[in-house]
C-alpha cells in the first residue's frame, strides 16, 4: 500500500540506517530468548535424567540451572534444590548433600513441605555418625485452663501458650504443627498425663531409662513404623508403675525417651524428664552457635499481630543475660520488656508489641553487636527474622523483595558449616594458587584450585569469587552465577562477586538486573573499576549519557592514566552534547510536518536526505500522513548517538524515537534520525512511522 511505501522509503538512504541503529536499546534490554524452557519443563527433564536415564551428573546440571534462575518459581526451585541434594547423596557425597539441604532450609523456608523433607534427610545424615543421648531435661507441664495451657517443644525445650484445643479446631492444630510443639500436660479427676501431638510414642518398662542404648532406639522397628497420630495420650497404665516411660519420635525427626514423674504442686502440673538423641560429637566450644528456630519463622507474612514476644532458639546453651537483638527504625518492633532466657538457656525471648499489616526486621547479632554467645563465650552467627503481621482485615502482608534478598543472603551465610583452623589456612593457600593461575589465564586449572579451596572452607568468599571468575571466563555462566551468589551470601558487600553477577546478568540479556548488581558493587567499593566499566558502557548503549559520563568520571578517579577511560568519557560527553542539540532540531522539524508543510520540511532536511529524494516526491509521499489525522501526543522514548551508520559517511547522528498518538492512529512510534550537517547545523536526515 502507498502509506507503507512512504513509511519504508521516504528517506531512502537514511530510513534504513535509522531503523538499524534504533535496535540497540532493545537488544540491550532483551529478556531470555524465546523457547527457553520453563522451570517446570526443566524439572521434569531433570527428574527423567536422574531416575530413568540414571545420569546423576547431567541431572545435577539441570537442577542447578533451575536453582540458579532468579526468575524460577520458588516451588520448583526448592524441589530442584532438594533433588540436587539427593543426587549428591546417591553419589556418596554426604557432606555436599548436607550443604545443599542447609541451603534449601535457609533460602526456601516458606516451602514448608519440601523443608520438612530436608529436615528429615538432614536428621538421617546426622544419624550416620555416632549417636549419643544428650543431657537429661526436667520440665513441669503446667496444668492450666484450656485456653491458657502451655505446650512444650521437645526438640528445643521451648514452651508456648496456646489458645483453645477443641478436637475440631483446625487452625489451632495447624499452629501447633507449624511451631513444632509436641506435648501438653493435664490433671483431671485424680489422673495426670500428657497429650502428645503428632508424635509417635511407644510405652516401655521404666528400667529402659538407664538400659536403652542410642542404637537400640534408632533400630526400634516398632517405633520406626508407628505413624504419628493427631493426639496421643501418654498415661500411667498402673498407679503402682512409676514412672510411666515412653520412647518417642517427634514430627521433626527428634528421637528420645521420656518419663512421667508425677504431679507437681508448685507449680501445679505434670513433671516429666526426657533425654534426646544427639548425633555426632558434641559441638566444640569454638564453633559458632547456630539459630535452629525462631518465632515467628523467618519470612512469615501472616503473623498474628497480637503475638507478644519474639523468640530465638540456638543449638546449645547460651550466656545468660547476654543478647544482641539488632535493628532499628520503623521496621524494628516496640519492646515492652527486658529479654530473657528459658531454663535451658537455649531460647531467648524479647517481649514486643506488634502492629497489624507491618513488616519487621529483627537481627540476631550483627557485625558490630555480637552478644548472643555460647556459654563458652563464642558469638552466634548472624541471623535475620524478617516477617510481617496480618493486615487489620486478616490478609497476609507482602514482604519487600529487597529485604527478602538481604535477609536470605545473611541467613544462607549462617547455614554454611564452620571450617577448622587447619582447613581455613589450607583454603587460603589453595585460593592464592587459584588466583595465580587465573592471572595466567589457565582457567581450568584455576577452577580446580578454587573448588578445592571452597571444599575445605565453604565460608571463604574470596575463593567462591575466584571460582566464579574462572567459570565465567570459560563460558560457564550458570556455574559462575552460583559461585558469585555464594560469595555474596557470605559477604553481602563483596564488590568483585557483585560485579561478576552483573556481567552474568548482562550475558543473560537482563540489563536491568546487571545495572542493579553493578551499582551495589560500586556502593560497596567506589573504585570497583570493572563494575564502573559495565555501568558506563551499558548506560551509553541505552542513550543515558549523563549517567554514563558520571561513571566514567568515577572510573577516571580510580585510574587517572587509563587512556580507554578518557576516550570513553569523551565519547559519552560528545553523545550527550549531540542529543541536547539534536532533540530540539527534531521537534522543530516535526512541527513543520504536523502543520502539513511538506515542501518546507524537505527544505529543512539534511543535504544527504535531499540528495536521496526530490522535493516533489517527498511532498507527495509525505501527504500520505494525512489519513492519520492531527497529532494528539508525542512522548520522547529514546535518543541514541552514533558516529557511523551503514551506508552513510562518518559523522554525528542521533536516532530519536517518540511514542506518538494521532487522531486516527492511537498507537504509533515515530523514528527521526538527525544528522550534523556539513555546515555544523543539526538537521533531520530520516523519518518513518510504525
Amino acid at each position: 500500500m502507498k502509506l507503507a511505501t512512504f513509511i519504508a522509503a521516504a528517506v531512502v538512504a537514511t530510513a534504513a540506517l535509522s531503523a538499524a541503529w534504533a535496535q540497540a536499546p532493545e537488544t540491550a534490554t532483551q529478556t531470555a530468548p524465546a523457547g527457553t524452557p520453563s522451570a517446570a519443563v526443566l524439572l521434569e527433564k531433570a527428574i527423567y535424567t536422574e531416575e530413568t536415564v540414571g545420569d546423576l551428573d547431567a541431572a545435577i546440571k539441570l537442577y542447578r540451572q533451575i536453582v540458579s534462575d532468579a526468575k524460577a518459581n520458588r516451588k520448583y526451585a526448592a524441589q530442584a534444590q532438594y533433588r540436587l541434594a539427593m543426587c549428591y547423596l546417591k553419589k556418596g557425597d554426604k557432606a555436599k548433600a548436607q550443604q545443599e539441604l542447609r541451603m534449601l532450609l535457609a533460602t526456601y523456608p516458606q516451602e514448608k513441605d519440601i523443608a520438612a523433607h530436608a529436615q528429615r534427610e538432614l536428621a538421617k545424615l546426622s544419624q550416620a555418625r555416632a549417636p549419643a543421648f544428650g543431657r537429661v531435661i526436667e520440665k513441669v507441664l503446667p496444668d492450666k485452663p484450656v485456653r491458657q495451657s502451655e505446650l512444650l517443644d521437645l526438640d528445643t525445650g521451648r514452651f508456648m501458650a496456646g489458645t483453645d484445643f477443641g478436637e475440631n479446631d483446625r487452625e489451632t492444630h495447624a499452629w501447633i504443627r507449624q511451631e513444632g510443639l509436641d506435648v501438653m500436660g493435664f490433671i483431671e479427676k485424680g489422673q495426670y498425663g500428657v497429650l502428645a501431638y503428632d508424635m509417635a510414642a511407644l510405652p516401655v518398662s521404666p528400667d529402659q531409662w538407664d538400659k536403652l542404648t542410642p542404637e537400640a532406639l534408632l533400630d526400634n522397628k516398632q517405633l520406626a513404623h508407628m505413624e504419628p497420630g493427631k493426639i496421643t495420650p501418654l498415661l500411667p497404665t498402673d498407679t503402682k508403675q512409676e514412672p510411666p516411660t515412653y520412647l518417642f519420635r517427634t514430627r521433626e525427626g527428634g528421637h528420645g525417651i521420656v518419663q512421667l514423674l508425677g504431679e507437681s504442686q508448685e507449680p501445679r502440673g505434670v513433671k516429666i524428664r526426657y533425654k534426646l538423641l544427639e548425633h555426632g560429637a558434641a559441638v566444640s566450644a569454638d564453633a559458632a552457635p547456630r539459630v535452629v528456630k525462631t518465632s515467628p519463622a523467618a519470612f512469615a507474612n501472616d503473623v498474628d499481630p497480637s503475638l507478644d514476644k519474639i523468640t530465638v532458639t540456638f543449638d546449645r546453651a547460651m550466656t545468660d543475660g547476654s543478647w544482641s537483638w539488632t535493628g532499628g527504625g520503623d521496621t524494628y518492633p516496640q519492646m515492652t520488656g527486658r529479654p530473657y532466657y528459658d531454663a535451658s538457656k537455649t531460647t531467648c525471648a524479647m517481649p514486643v508489641k506488634l502492629q497489624p499489616g507491618k513488616v519487621y526486621w529483627v537481627g540476631i547479632n550483627s557485625p558490630s553487636h555480637r552478644n548472643f554467645k555460647s556459654a563458652e563465650g563464642t558469638p552466634a552467627r548472624r541471623y535475620v527474622v524478617l516477617f510481617a503481621t496480618r493486615s487489620p482485615d486478616g490478609r497476609p502482608t507482602p514482604l519487600p523483595e529487597d529485604l527478602v534478598k538481604r535477609a536470605t543472603e545473611v541467613n544462607t551465610a549462617s547455614s554454611i558449616p564452620t571450617a577448622s583452623a587447619e582447613d581455613v589456612k589450607g583454603a587460603e593457600n589453595l585460593s592464592a594458587e587459584g588466583w595465580g593461575l587465573l592471572n595466567e589465564r589457565k582457567l581450568p586449572e584455576a577452577e580446580k584450585k578454587f573448588k578445592a579451596a571452597v571444599e575445605k572452607d565453604p565460608t571463604n568468599a574470596n575463593a567462591w569469587n575466584g571460582l566464579g571468575w574462572a567459570q565465567f571466563n570459560q563460558g560457564k555462566a550458570l556455574n559462575a552465577k552460583e559461585s558469585f551468589t555464594k560469595a555474596i551470601a557470605i559477604e553481602p558487600k563483596h564488590a568483585a562477586a557483585l560485579n561478576g553477577l552483573g556481567w552474568v546478568a548482562k550475558k543473560e540479556g537482563n540489563t536491568k538486573q546487571a545495572i542493579e548488581y553493578w551499582e551495589e558493587a560500586v556502593t560497596a567499593a567506589p573504585s570497583a573499576t570493572a563494575a564502573l566499566n559495565g555501568l558506563a558502557a551499558t548506560y551509553c548503549e541505552q542513550g543515558q549519557y549523563d549517567k554514563a559520563a558520571e561513571y566514567y568520571r568515577m572510573w577516571m578517579k580510580a585510574e587517572p592514566n587509563n587512556a580507554d577511560v578518557k576516550a570513553g568519557l569523551e565519547k559519552a560527553e560528545r553523545a550527550r552534547n549531540a542529543v541536547k542539540a539534536a532533540v530540539p532540531a527534531a521537534e522543530a522539524w516535526l512541527k513543520v510536518i504536523d502543520a502539513g508543510k511538506y515542501e518546507q520540511s524537505w527544505d529543512e532536511m539534511a543535504k544527504l536526505a535531499q540528495s536521496a529524494v526530490t522535493k516533489d516526491q517527498w511532498a507527495k509521499d509525505a501527504a500520505l500522513l494525512k489519513p492519520f489525522g492531527p497529532v494528539q501526543s508525542r512522548k520522547l522514548l529514546s535518543a541514541v548517538h552514533a558516529i557511523s551508520l551503514p551506508g552513510a559517511p562518518d559523522g554525528d547522528y542521533v536516532t530519536i524515537e517518540y511514542d506518538s498518538a494521532f487522531a486516527n492512529k492511537k498507537q504509533a512510534v515515530e523514528t527521526v534520525t538527525v544528522a550534523k550537517d556539513t555546515d555544523g547545523t543539526w538537521r533531520v536526515g530520516g523519518y518513518f512511522v510504525r
